[in-house]
């Protein structure tokens, strides 16, 4: 089964930039994007008091990039940069933790 790679590129008023890149496989990410909201605002910390916020779902998406990639090349990024469980990503992305009503 091929895996994704998903490339993040943010910033905070033009002053922080974020990239970063994780490999999903399709149902990590199916997950992953349907955990947040459709329409509500929503955001990641990037500095002690700055966060990048989203008016929802279709606002995130286009800060990323999806490719899909093959499991031998996802295999060869893991193993040239040491992604594990524990660290997963390489660069910043995103980490968000929705409550189930937040998209009233």
């Amino acid at each position: 089964m091929n895996k994704l790679l998903v490339k993040y590129e943010g910033n905070w008023a033009d002053e922080i930039y974020v990239k970063g890149f994780r490999i999903f496989t399709q149902e990590e990410w199916d997950k992953f994007i349907n955990a947040m909201p459709e329409k509500s605002t929503f955001g990641f910390s990037v500095g002690s008091n700055q966060s990048i916020d989203y008016d929802g779902r279709q606002d995130f998406l286009r800060d990323v990039e999806v490719k899909e990639i093959s499991d031998e090349d996802a295999e060869a990024v893991i193993r040239a940069l040491g992604l594990s469980e524990y660290f997963p990503q390489y660069g910043k992305f995103p980490e968000f933790y929705f409550d189930e009503e937040d998209d009233e």
